[in-house]
């Protein structure tokens, strides 16, 4: 077995998107099985946007660390 490497990394191959970055709510969702965000992330990029944020409030029944 042999691996090549390439000569150029990941990010030298990297091209500028031509989109604009959105920053969503987490409320705003109505879902977050992986099927529905596909198709939001689908829906946004045909739209020339990108999801670059995603803002979640977050708080727990518990109070030790621990528990959490």
């Amino acid at each position: 077995m042999s691996t090549t490497s390439s000569p150029e990394s990941a990010i030298d191959r990297c091209q500028p998107a031509d989109a604009t970055p959105v920053a969503l709510e987490a409320t705003a969702l109505e879902s977050t099985a992986p099927e529905y965000l596909r198709d939001l992330k689908r829906e946004l990029t045909a739209d020339g946007l990108v999801p670059a944020e995603l803002t979640v409030a977050a708080c727990f029944d518990e109070d030790c660390s621990l528990a959490t």
